[in-house]
C-alpha cells in the first residue's frame, strides 16, 4: 500500500473542509435574516396603530369641534353688540331678547368646551365672552342703576367681566354724551360718578402688561371726558341753555318745499 505524500493529504484536508465552510455561510445568513425580521417587528410593536388611529379621530373631533365654536362666537358676538346699539335707542325689549339668545348660545358651547378645554381660551371666543358681559353690564346699568354679580354671569372668567366692564366704559360715555344733549345733568353726573367708582375699584389691581392692562388705561381718559362733559353742561345750564359746540346738534336738512311753507307760514 502506497503512502500518500504530505501535498496529497493536505489536499485531501481542504477538500472535506470545504462543505463545512459554505454550511456555516449558509447558516450564518439564515440567522442574519432572522435577526432582520426579528428587528423590522420590534419596529413595528414600537407604532401601536389602533392608538395613533384614536389621536387621529381625537384631533379632527377638536378640529371640528372648534369651528363650530368659532361660528358659535361669531353669532354671540353680533348680538351682543346689536343688543348694546338697543339700548342707545332705548329699545330695552330688543337689547333682552338679544341677550337671552346670547345666553342660550353660551349654554350651547358649554360641552365644546368641557369637552376639549384648550377650546376654552380661543380668541375669538373670549372676545365674544367679554361682548356679552359688556351688553350684560350696560343693561344692569340701565335698568338698575348697578353692576351685575359676577357669578350671574357664569361662566365668564375673571378678565372676560373685567375686560366687558372697561368696554362698557366707553359705552356709558357716548349714553351720556346724548344725555348731556338733553340736558339731562342728572344722568349725566350719574355715569361720571359711575365710572368714578370704577376706577377707584381697578387701582386695586395689579395688572400686568396684558389686553386688560390696556383696556383699564382707555378708562382713565374716559373718566376725564366725563368730568369735561359734566362741567360744559353745567356751564351751559349756568348759562340759561346755551350748550357748547361739543353738545350741540346741527339742525336736520330741509327739503326746498319745507323751506318754502316755513317763509309761508311767516
Amino acid at each position: 500500500m502506497r503512502h500518500q505524500t504530505k501535498m496529497e493529504r493536505t489536499h485531501a484536508t481542504s477538500e472535506n473542509r470545504a462543505p463545512s465552510a459554505g454550511a456555516s455561510e449558509t447558516a450564518k445568513n439564515e440567522i442574519d435574516a432572522r435577526l432582520i425580521t426579528a428587528a423590522v417587528a420590534l419596529s413595528m410593536s414600537d407604532v401601536d396603530e389602533q392608538d395613533f388611529d384614536s389621536m387621529i379621530a381625537m384631533y379632527g373631533e377638536e378640529d371640528e369641534q372648534r369651528e363650530i365654536l368659532i361660528k358659535k362666537s361669531r353669532e354671540i358676538l353680533k348680538l351682543a353688540k346689536q343688543a348694546i346699539f338697543a339700548l342707545h335707542r332705548r329699545d330695552v325689549d330688543q337689547c333682552q331678547r338679544n341677550i337671552k339668545h346670547c345666553r342660550k348660545l353660551v349654554a350651547e358651547t358649554q360641552p365644546i368646551t368641557e369637552g376639549f378645554p384648550a377650546l376654552r381660551f380661543l380668541g375669538i371666543y373670549v372676545g365674544a365672552l367679554e361682548e356679552l358681559a359688556e351688553a350684560e353690564i350696560f343693561f344692569s346699568f340701565i335698568s338698575e342703576r348697578r353692576l351685575p354679580r359676577f357669578a350671574s354671569l357664569h361662566p365668564l372668567r375673571v378678565e372676560e367681566y373685567l375686560g366687558g366692564l372697561m368696554d362698557f366704559t366707553g359705552e356709558l360715555n357716548r349714553f351720556a354724551v346724548l344725555r348731556a344733549v338733553e340736558q339731562d345733568l342728572e344722568t349725566v353726573s350719574l355715569c361720571r360718578d359711575f365710572v368714578n367708582k370704577i376706577h377707584e375699584k381697578m387701582l386695586l389691581l395689579d395688572l400686568r402688561n396684558s389686553p386688560l392692562r390696556r383696556k383699564y388705561d382707555t378708562l382713565k381718559y374716559t373718566e376725564k371726558k366725563l368730568e369735561s362733559l359734566c362741567y360744559e353742561l353745567q356751564m351751559g345750564i349756568r348759562l340759561k341753555g346755551f350748550l357748547p359746540p361739543s353738545m350741540t346738534l346741527e339742525p336736520e336738512p330741509m327739503s326746498k318745499s319745507d323751506a318754502e311753507e316755513k317763509e309761508e307760514g311767516k
